[in-house]
């Protein structure tokens, strides 16, 4: 295997690695901000998982919504898969009590 395609090929590791340090040192509101902008900002750009998500807005919302609102409320969603992934990255970093208080 060529050094370009190994690169290729653990370059999503290295990405999660990254991501992983990143979110366990800086704080958590930083954090879920930060994943929640990073998603939002791809959700123009998911391709094929956007139209889904739209999709599924509109029949959530009901066709006669706008298309204003449907892709607000994807971007929403978008935001908080975000939200989601700053914290799952976070939980090697919190005590048992904070797990338990959620």
């Amino acid at each position: 295997m060529s050094r370009a395609a190994e690169l290729k090929r653990l370059a999503p590791y290295y990405g999660y690695r990254a991501i992983d340090g990143l979110a366990r040192v800086i704080p958590t509101p930083v954090a879920t901000r930060l994943g929640s902008a990073a998603m939002r900002a791809m959700s123009d750009r998911a391709g094929e998982r956007s139209r889904v998500v739209r999709a599924h807005m509109r029949r959530v919302l009901g066709p006669d919504v706008s298309e204003e609102t449907i892709d607000r409320a994807a971007k929403d969603c978008f935001a908080a898969y975000g939200r989601y992934w700053a914290e799952a990255f976070r939980i090697a970093t919190l005590s048992r009590e904070e797990l338990d208080a959620g």
